[in-house]
């Protein structure tokens, strides 16, 4: 496609393109007239009332809508508590994509390295598979922590929070609520974290 030799493009729709759908979908039919229907266009979206309502009228015109459920970080006006994950804002907004009018196969889970933790992608890949979403998508991707891999991000199968094993925690304190180089105990739990130290106050090497 043009000088970028590119096949599809993604269309960020914030700061000067912010609720700009009409232009980005004239210019998408556009390229495919140019370039030939087999283009593919993305809306990477806030996630408001507004965007929402819009990026439905647009439905037809864009093969996927990535929704952004993050601020600069995974908790900046985002909740997904490890306990129940339903019972966070960022369901509440996933929710509501669901039932804006556009097929959950268009509709893609943006996210950020920053506070992305195993158990969110988790939970995440399971609402992908058990509504049909297209997948996820992952801002910063190089910053992913060691307990998520790329496999267990691509692979459905494959759950995140697993690291392999390791002498980097030795010696580290396993408290509940303490974190070691491969991840926060919580997360990973005293097998994970400590080795199978069970209440010891060390973790062991793993």
């Amino acid at each position: 496609m043009g000088k970028a030799d590119a096949s599809n493009i993604d269309f960020d729709m914030e700061g000067i393109m912010q609720m700009k759908y009409k232009e980005a979908a004239g210019l998408c039919n556009d390229l495919r007239t140019t370039y030939g229907h087999d283009i593919k266009c993305q809306a990477t979206c806030l996630t408001g009332d507004d965007d929402r309502k819009t990026a439905a009228v647009y439905k037809d015109t864009f093969d996927y809508f990535a929704i952004m459920i993050h601020g600069g970080s995974m908790s900046d006006g985002w909740s997904i508590p490890v306990d129940d994950p339903f019972s966070g804002a960022t369901w509440k907004v996933i929710n509501e994509w669901l039932h804006a009018g556009i097929p959950a196969s268009k509709l893609i889970l943006a996210v950020t390295t920053n506070g992305l933790e195993a158990y969110m992608v988790n939970w995440l890949k399971a609402i992908i598979q058990k509504y049909g979403m297209a997948g996820m998508s992952v801002w910063q991707l190089k910053d992913l922590k060691s307990s998520i891999s790329y496999q267990c991000i691509e692979d459905p199968s494959t759950q995140c929070g697993h690291p392999s094993p390791s002498t980097e925690v030795d010696g580290e304190c396993c408290d509940p609520d303490s974190v070691t180089k491969i991840g926060s105990c919580k997360e990973l739990g005293q097998d994970g974290c400590c080795g199978g130290a069970g209440g010891s106050a060390l973790c062991q090497k793993v």
